[in-house]
């Protein structure tokens, strides 16, 4: 005769909680970056995302969009030209640090046509640092490379930017990728630059370009050179992933 064995109430809870402990014990947990160490520039060695310590409130406020490093429970996924369509328009001011769009996190898809350093004169968000291992990597990304890849005036560019902290949680292995978790610009550039990619990010409006946008200046006749099509920006970028070719809902050509 078989006898059957009934785990105790005491048996079991004991399971649940060793269970419980382990999934802690793996589990990544997103470290705390509001300070970065280990980041030299003209104030220090550290940098928080204050940034610039002698900005004004409003500039800290924004410094601190620039530098989230929170990963969103939440993504909208959104075309390049939608992004490229949000407001202000032609004669609206700059978005508040305060404005929905700012609070929100997307996807987009698009072309990288160019992968390079910004702000290497020292940007406030940045507490002023230029070494090139510290500042943001800027990266062009269109819809229709066929019209946009070689044109200089970036009617079509959308900039999507990866920060200091957004390569330190790629190092730790939190971020959806599949590029590996080494974000350095120059392998960024190697793996990016000439394919269409899916970013995953923090939508912000860089007041900064307000008036180098095609979208604010359309006639380029305001304040910045026009270089980019608009202000709105995925940055930071907290997730990549290298696509096997032009997807087929975009269109080869810009319609008419």
């Amino acid at each position: 005769m078989r006898v059957r064995r009934v785990q105790s109430p005491a048996f079991m809870a004991l399971l649940l909680l060793l269970l419980l402990i382990s999934n802690v014990v793996h589990a990544q947990v997103t470290p705390d970056l509001t300070i970065l160490n280990n980041f030299p520039n003209p104030f220090g060695n550290t940098c928080s995302t204050d940034g610039n310590p002698n900005a004004s409130l409003e500039k800290k406020a924004r410094n601190r969009l620039k530098s989230r490093f929170t990963i969103p429970s939440s993504v909208r996924e959104m075309r390049l030209d939608e992004i490229v369509a949000l407001p202000p328009n032609a004669n609206g001011s700059t978005p508040s640090v305060n404005n929905p769009n700012q609070m929100i996190a997307v996807s987009v898809i698009g072309y990288v046509r160019g992968v390079y350093p910004g702000g290497t004169s020292g940007e406030s968000c940045n507490c002023k640092a230029t070494a090139d291992r510290l500042v943001d990597t800027h990266i062009d990304v269109v819809l229709y490379p066929n019209q946009e890849e070689n044109d200089p005036s970036g009617r079509g560019v959308l900039v999507v930017e990866v920060t200091e902290r957004s390569r330190r949680l790629a190092a730790l292995g939190l971020l959806d990728t599949n590029i590996g978790n080494n974000w350095s610009r120059s392998i960024l550039k190697s793996r990016l630059r000439g394919h269409w990619v899916k970013f995953t990010g923090w939508l912000f409006y860089d007041d900064d370009h307000h008036t180098g946008s095609w979208r604010v200046d359309p006639k380029n006749k305001k304040g910045e050179g026009n270089w980019r099509a608009t202000g709105w920006e995925v940055h930071p970028v907290v997730g990549i992933e290298v696509l096997p070719g032009r997807p087929a809902d975009i269109p080869a050509n810009k319609p008419d």
